[in-house]
């Protein structure tokens, strides 16, 4: 056995997604980011006690992810972050309750044709970012496609590229672009039932990002988007899950 570990407390993660919850207004979901095995927490662990402790989706970056939380038995609603590959849409669909992300005609095309009709996708919108998702002046010609193509807009999301830096007025770009994007969608008919903006540093700074879900992620395992948001981690009581212990020889 090795002299060092990692020690995980769940209950310090059960309590987080408590505060968290606490924040949100009761129309308002929230989905844990339980990427990257939970952000080295094990994501199966985190998954189930985030669960029990108010959260409702989760949301990984990879196919894989998804199917090991299955292999788990997690059966809550999974979105997956980024578009997966063209030869992965069919186990997606095997997978049940898991949404792909969609932003491409080439995904579109690929999940059509292995999913029933208006099966739930989630459509990635790039206000600013600049990782992945559909150019803003694109995504009525792509959501019209999706529509001919039989599959559902279930939702629809962004992300912050400098929400760990509040003050900064990019912030404040992002968000009223996406309220363009929703609105200019609404006056063509679609109103995604799942709208989410914000992730862990936009839900503790910015009520209105909320929409309908939120996606926090670093937050629930107790740690600060910047050291900005250090003094309203202490004053919420959100505290670190993991840490380190080592033999002393």
């Amino acid at each position: 056995m090795r002299p060092t570990w990692a020690e995980i407390d769940l209950e310090i993660i059960s309590k987080n997604t408590s505060i968290f919850c606490e924040l949100l207004d009761d129309s308002v979901e929230l989905c844990a980011v339980v990427k990257a095995d939970g952000y080295g927490h094990g994501a199966a662990e985190v998954a189930k006690q985030v669960l029990v402790s108010g959260a409702t989706w989760l949301a990984v970056a990879f196919v894989e992810e998804a199917a090991a939380l299955r292999r788990e038995g997690v059966e809550a609603p999974i979105l997956i972050l980024s578009e997966p590959r063209p030869n992965e849409m069919e186990e997606v669909v095997k997978l049940g309750g898991v949404r792909p992300t969609i932003y491409t005609r080439t995904g579109i095309d690929a999940f059509s044709s292995v999913a029933d009709k208006q099966a739930p996708v989630h459509l990635k919108i790039d206000t600013g970012m600049h990782r992945v998702g559909v150019r803003p002046n694109e995504i009525i010609e792509l959501v019209s496609y999706m529509v001919e193509s039989e599959i559902q807009l279930e939702g629809v999301f962004t992300h912050f590229a400098l929400a760990s830096t509040p003050t900064d007025p990019f912030n404040k770009i992002q968000i009223e672009l996406f309220d363009r994007v929703l609105e200019e969608l609404a006056s063509v008919g679609h109103t995604p039932q799942v709208v989410h903006q914000a992730n862990t540093a936009a839900t503790l700074e910015w009520p209105e990002t909320h929409r309908s879900m939120v996606r926090v992620g670093i937050g629930l395992y107790g740690t600060e988007p910047s050291n900005i948001f250090s003094q309203r981690f202490k004053e919420l009581g959100l505290n670190p899950a993991g840490g380190l212990g080592s033999e002393v020889g």
